[in-house]
């Protein structure tokens, strides 16, 4: 999750129902949070989402987590990056927002390459 998230009311929510074990009130936060935003979270974000909505057999949550690929591939035309979330600004016009664990990860590769 990139950290420009990390102070929205919902992914604190997400954390504190996380520390209760409040899987489906997590859920919904997270939920909350890419609709809150209108931004468009990775495919691998709502594939597990759904993974977990599933898990706790709440279809209706899954279902909407399913809708939400098709909305990106149908609204972005690409798919948006593991750790990532894009904003569109217009049809040609994006901007993305990556987790800081990727950016570290990338910056190790570097220093090996170099």
């Amino acid at each position: 999750m990139p950290d420009f998230y990390k102070t929205d009311r919902q992914f604190i929510d997400c954390v504190e129902f996380l520390e209760y074990n409040e899987w489906g009130l997590a859920l919904d936060s997270l939920i909350q949070l890419a609709d809150e935003t209108g931004h468009y979270f990775s495919e691998d974000f709502w594939v597990e989402l759904a993974k977990a909505a599933d898990s706790m057999e709440l279809k209706v949550e899954r279902d909407y987590c399913r809708m939400q690929i098709k909305r990106n591939e149908h609204d972005l035309k690409s798919k948006t990056p593991f750790g990532w979330t894009t904003i569109k600004i217009d049809d040609t016009h994006f901007q993305h927002h990556i987790s800081e664990k990727l950016k570290e990860e990338w910056a190790k590769e570097d220093k090996k390459i170099n």
